[in-house]
């Protein structure tokens, strides 16, 4: 099955903060230095409240990425979206003009449950 997926990073941190948890690919180093290259599945989310914000990317307790925006001196969203193309984080941008299907409007007996 071929998804298509997105590098542009203005649009994931618009889906972000406008609350969406979008699945995501990053590249990382698995060996931690010797160069065993391994993309995996992840999911990026935005979350905040007043004076406190996080972009997270992470997957099955793994943090890939943090950015804590009110820790860091200048910040800009470019610094994000550098961070970003740096793991080479591809996104599958939702569609909702064409045919989606939100979790909770499938139910459990398509699927052989009970």
């Amino acid at each position: 099955m071929n998804y298509k997926v997105s590098k542009d990073y203005p649009r994931l941190k618009q889906l972000l903060d406008g609350g969406h948890w979008v699945v995501c690919w990053v590249t990382y180093d698995w060996s931690r230095g010797d160069g065993l290259m391994v993309t995996d599945i992840a999911q990026a989310k935005h979350r905040g409240v007043e004076g406190y914000e996080q972009y997270s990317v992470a997957c099955r307790g793994t943090g890939f990425d943090d950015v804590f925006p009110q820790w860091l001196e200048n910040y800009t969203d470019e610094y994000l979206y550098k961070r970003w193309a740096n793991m080479n984080l591809q996104f599958i941008d939702p569609d909702y003009e064409r045919n989606t299907l939100e979790l909770e409007d499938v139910s459990f007996k398509e699927f052989g449950g009970k």
